[in-house]
């Protein structure tokens, strides 16, 4: 009898050593590390990965958007005011483009890059996110470092596995003018002083011209959504030149 006693003791304990060790390799294997060319993420469920997943696609599309509308707006606001030095008179709405004093801002590079990045930061501030931004006359390039944590209730965690998700993934949105409906203000510029015998004939890629009154409309061949007096406008970018 004491004998069987002892045997059912053992048993018992094997049984506790056992599941003991199966809660150890079972938590030391839900707690991993993931690499690839973008992301560490420390985590120990796999539901964290794709409300990482979620969060990072969710502020990779808004950023995006936020660019365009940034660049859309941005590139108005020059059309029309920005992108012409000071020597060139403007004459009820409409630019003498053809003036031989008219000629392009010196410092529009400069310019547009600090614009849009203030234009672009004015849309995504409550995303707190600081970018690096840079544009070289052809391109708008966007660049940051993301940082997101996961901290559930402890209720959520669970008696046995605690877990924790953390993740870190570079974005960077390169946007071309030309690609976006838009064209190089230097080359536009040239093309349209180019033009000045074959009005309103002339080709220019991605923008249309029509004539009204006196003058010439330049209008982008497609819809925009872009910022005009504090108002989000869906219309085609244009601005009124004189011949």
């Amino acid at each position: 009898m004491k004998k069987i006693i002892k045997e059912k003791r053992a048993q018992i304990f094997v049984t506790f050593v056992v599941f003991g060790l199966l809660m150890l390799c079972g938590y030391t294997l839900f707690t991993f590390v993931v690499y690839n060319n973008r992301t560490i993420v420390t985590l120990s469920l796999p539901s964290a990965l794709l409300k990482l997943y979620d969060n990072e696609k969710s502020f990779e599309f808004s950023s995006s958007e936020a660019a365009r509308l940034a660049l859309a707006s941005t590139y108005y606001n020059f059309l029309n005011y920005e992108m012409f030095g000071k020597e060139c008179k403007v004459s009820d709405g409409y630019v003498e483009i053809f003036d031989e004093s008219c000629m392009l801002a010196s410092d529009i590079k400069e310019k547009f890059e600090q614009q849009f990045n203030q234009t672009f930061n004015e849309i995504m501030k409550e995303k707190k996110a600081d970018f690096d931004v840079s544009f070289d006359g052809n391109v708008v390039t966007l660049s940051t470092t993301i940082k997101d944590t996961l901290q559930p209730d402890v209720s959520a965690q669970g008696a046995f596995f605690p877990w924790s998700a953390k993740q870190e993934f570079k974005l960077r949105i390169a946007l071309s003018l030309e690609e976006e409906g838009f064209q190089n203000f230097q080359q536009l510029f040239e093309t349209i002083k180019n033009c000045k015998d074959k009005l309103p004939e002339c080709e220019i890629k991605n923008f249309d011209i029509s004539q009204k009154d006196n003058g010439f409309i330049l209008s982008t061949k497609k819809a925009f959504l872009y910022k005009k007096d504090e108002k989000i406008m869906l219309e085609p970018i244009s601005f009124g030149f004189l011949k």
